[in-house]
């Protein structure tokens, strides 16, 4: 705790932690502006499904912001979902690598073990 603030220090892993979560966060919600620029200006084949899969981006995106404030609070509960939603990009990440995106996929895999390492390691609501 800072004595001058009364305010808990965060420690390095639980910013790691919420940090990654947070650019997760941030990429989805462009992509969700690329689906919706698509879908708006007929790039798309069909704009009914880019306009819903840019719904979707924005929920999850809202998601994974609860999740980072979670993470960044240290609730013990945030772990799980934390774990859960890394795992899911594991398949993203392989898809995207397969597709010739390696570059892409460099990013999303270094947000997923940043988040996943700095995860276990954070102790939950202690700095």
């Amino acid at each position: 705790m800072d004595r001058r603030s009364g305010v808990e220090a965060m420690s390095r892993p639980r910013q790691l932690t919420a940090a990654a979560t947070g650019l997760q966060a941030v990429g989805l919600l462009v992509l969700a502006a690329v689906d919706a620029r698509d879908a708006l200006s007929g790039a798309g084949s069909d704009a009914a499904r880019g306009l819903t899969g840019a719904a979707l981006f924005v929920v999850l995106a809202g998601g994974l912001a609860v999740l980072a404030v979670a993470l960044r609070r240290g609730s013990a509960s945030a772990r799980t979902p934390l774990l859960v939603w890394n795992a899911l990009l594991v398949p993203v990440v392989v898809s995207l690598v397969q597709s010739g995106q390696v570059t892409l996929a460099a990013l999303v895999a270094a947000t997923v073990v940043v988040a996943v390492v700095a995860g276990l390691m954070a102790t939950p609501g202690r700095s």
